[in-house]
């Protein structure tokens, strides 16, 4: 995982008493984020692989492989074992693991090519937005805003957005 420091981590709107809770909840959710990654990587790896398998077995490009849904179930499964006990309940019920590809969501990670702003006011609740580079639509300045809550005496991620760097507006997101 990429070194978290002063120069891609920073302080946002927080007062000095919650100062020291970014030492906490950063790596927290950037060890999560990048075991999501390396999850990620490996799935797209190993699909390339089955579409080679189709191609020997001669089955079109457009049919799945046979063995495609349960190939999905444990990318699923793999995925809902990794945000278990990290991210709450109600985010998980909007979704996850809808997706993966080349690069990853949470590519920036491994790649430390990101400023990530760490704000927090309530004893309760901290958000962090990550800035950073969408290499697939023309490089594009994209960004994610996690906001994490002690919920039940744990820091759970119980929110996301994305958006886009030079807008003022969030879209709510699945993790």
């Amino acid at each position: 995982m990429v070194e978290l420091n002063e120069t891609n981590v920073v302080l946002k709107n927080t007062p000095a008493k919650y100062e020291k809770m970014k030492d906490e909840l950063v790596p927290l959710l950037f060890g999560l984020l990048d075991e999501l990654d390396s999850l990620e990587r490996g799935i797209f790896t190993q699909d390339r692989e089955m579409d080679n398998e189709k191609t020997a077995m001669g089955i079109p490009s457009h049919i799945a492989h046979p063995d495609f849904s349960e190939f999905i179930s444990g990318f699923r499964a793999n995925y809902g074992a990794i945000i278990d006990k990290r991210v709450s309940e109600k985010l998980k019920a909007y979704g996850y693991a809808g997706s993966f590809g080349s690069p990853t969501k949470y590519y920036y990670v491994k790649s430390g090519a990101f400023l990530a702003e760490f704000t927090m006011r309530k004893d309760d609740m901290a958000s962090i937005v990550v800035h950073y580079k969408h290499h697939i639509n023309g490089c594009a300045e994209k960004k994610h805003k996690f906001v994490l809550r002690l919920i039940d005496g744990a820091w759970l991620v119980d929110e996301k957005y994305w958006g886009f760097d030079d807008e003022k507006s969030w879209h709510k997101d699945t993790f």
